[in-house]
């Protein structure tokens, strides 16, 4: 298949019935990215659909990711190489083991490289130091951690973000997402970052200079909307599950149908129902929740 004949699935936007959101008077919506393929969705495909044409463009053979054992980019990446003719290599942060999402990406024909968290650390700060790894596969195209850089933001701005919405909230874990959102909003609206790991600040950082590049490439307009960072509903960090949070999704999930996990999209909506409590968002606001898809182990 080539990549411009892709064609996923329109986002289903659902309205969310809640009684906090009923006593702050405002209104919940989330969009379902999580729906519009089987296998390749969420931010994820959003992120990779102008890196995968680049390495199309180059000639590129090899798609070469970085991640975690339980990455969703890991799988978005090995669901990309089976649907596009790509051979696909991850390398994973920490000591070999065995997941459903790593079988997944196996299944997908993705090879996997197992490494030092000291020298993963090592690779992410400075990608320069990669280059004796990708010398030694067939034309390699790079995917930065998280599916982040430049040119994953045009792919988040074709997201679906209607006029109405005030908020547009999103979990937040490298920052790509939330700039591409706020690179396609309207002047009255505004992007909210739920921060799913300790980021001691350098996320405005990374969204600023996600932003400048990608105008300075003409990958977006030349001006963007309004964005911020919330910080306070991580639990902990990356991957940390309290149990407020895990029978937090439990419930939602029940009451509203909607499949959330506790590492992005459950913190999402945790994070949304403590500030529509707190008086957070206005009176009579519409907020439009971003469910990105999430880690299925």
């Amino acid at each position: 298949m080539n990549i411009t004949d892709f064609e996923p699935l329109p986002a289903p936007l659902q309205i969310i019935n809640s009684k906090v959101a009923e006593l702050a008077d405002i209104e919940w919506f989330v969009q379902r990215e999580d729906l519009i393929h089987p296998i390749l969705n969420g931010n994820k495909w959003r992120k990779l659909k102008f890196n995968l044409l680049e390495a199309k463009k180059q000639g590129c053979k090899t798609l070469v990711a970085m991640g975690g054992p339980y990455s969703n980019l890991i799988k978005a990446v090995a669901a990309a190489g089976s649907l596009f003719q790509f051979q696909t290599v991850g390398l994973i942060r920490g000591e070999e083991v065995q997941n459903k999402m790593l079988d997944f990406a196996a299944e997908m024909g993705m090879h996997f490289q197992f490494t030092k968290r000291s020298l993963y650390r090592a690779w992410r700060e400075e990608p320069e130091t990669l280059k004796d790894i990708l010398k030694q596969l067939d034309r390699p195209y790079f995917i930065p951690e998280g599916g982040t850089n430049a040119l994953a933001l045009p792919g988040v701005a074709e997201m679906y973000v209607p006029a109405w919405a005030d908020f547009i909230v999103a979990a937040c874990g490298t920052g790509g997402t939330l700039a591409g959102l706020a690179s396609s909003l309207l002047p009255n609206q505004t992007a909210l970052g739920i921060a799913v790991l300790k980021d001691q600040g350098y996320l405005d950082i990374e969204v600023s200079q996600l932003l400048s590049q990608a105008k300075t490439n003409n990958l977006i307009p030349a001006s963007s909307g309004n964005w911020q960072i919330i910080r306070e509903f991580h639990g902990g960090g990356y991957a940390k599950v309290s149990k407020e949070l895990q029978a937090f999704c439990v419930r939602f999930s029940m009451e509203t149908g909607i499949p959330v996990e506790p590492i992005y999209t459950g913190k999402l909506f945790f994070a949304l129902e403590k500030l529509t409590e707190s008086g957070f968002f206005p009176h009579g606001s519409k907020i439009l929740a971003i469910h990105s898809g999430g880690i299925n182990h």
